[in-house]
């Protein structure tokens, strides 16, 4: 018996946590953890960790990891609906991204 799962809309999509994007991207691109560790340069328990949403790459792996998967860092972070938001303003942005007080 399949269940009966709700068709995947624009809200779906934006929904999507950014690991979830990596994730998807990487099967669009027939690239596990291991093969795309590798090509960044560190550890396949980073790339799993952000693929859980545990940590989130850094300014460097982000820009890398947007060139492997063919995509842009923006989307990866905000999604598809991102496109008209301030990152600034947004508080999505944790880590190194965080602007430092002087």
């Amino acid at each position: 018996m399949q269940a009966n799962l709700p068709a995947m809309d624009d809200k779906a999509v934006a929904a999507e946590t950014m690991g979830q994007r990596i994730q998807k991207l990487m099967e669009s691109h027939r690239l596990n953890q291991s093969e795309v560790a590798r090509q960044l340069g560190c550890s396949r328990m980073t790339v799993s960790q952000w693929v859980n949403d545990i940590s989130d790459p850094t300014p460097k792996h982000l820009l890398n990891l947007a060139d492997l998967l063919h995509t842009d860092p923006h989307y990866l972070v905000f999604g598809p609906e991102g496109d008209n938001k301030d990152p600034g303003a947004s508080g999505l942005f944790r880590g190194p991204f965080r602007r430092r007080k002087t």
